[in-house]
């Protein structure tokens, strides 16, 4: 059974939506909200932009002084101030925490670049799975099917070449 609303009860909702970006964790996060887990864990409501706006500003730097002493580009510092949807790329970070001797670790946490050491857990599962394959003869049902699936596949190879 289909749901259907009327044109007011849509244009209604999209009047109570708050206006800014539509997202995800920090991109939906209300302004002064914890929106990373080392920001969350350090009470501390800055995202990586806002952080890397105030260390500009306390260092009395411009975006593009800032650019330049971290050595990145200055459309990527433009980006990471700018952009709610900016990734950051891990040695843009290294950078910033090199300069300014911050801890590595808590600014990759901060950023939201940090990677996991572990497999996926489904590759080792996909692995187990593909060791333990059938490998005995194909019974003849399941080599008719594959000479069937060959011969369509040739087919449409030589119509595409006449």
């Amino acid at each position: 059974m289909p749901i259907e609303r009327s044109k007011e009860w849509w244009l209604a909702r999209i009047d109570e939506e708050p206006d800014g970006p539509i997202g995800a964790g920090s991109i939906a996060a209300e302004p002064g909200e914890a929106t990373s887990s080392a920001a969350a864990e350090e009470g501390s409501g800055t995202t990586f932009a806002e952080f890397v706006h105030l260390l500009r500003r306390r260092e009395g730097l411009s975006i593009d002084e800032f650019a330049e002493a971290v050595n990145i580009d200055l459309t990527e510092a433009q980006a990471i101030e700018e952009d709610p949807y900016y990734c950051v790329e891990g040695r843009t970070v290294w950078y910033i925490a090199r300069k300014f001797n911050f801890s590595q670790a808590k600014l990759n946490d901060l950023a939201g670049v940090t990677v996991a050491n572990d497999l996926d857990p489904h590759v080792a599962q996909q692995r187990f799975a593909a060791r333990s394959e059938l490998r005995g003869r194909l019974s003849e049902e399941e080599l008719d099917l594959l000479n069937a699936v060959v011969r369509a596949i040739q087919d449409r190879a030589d119509r595409a070449q006449a």
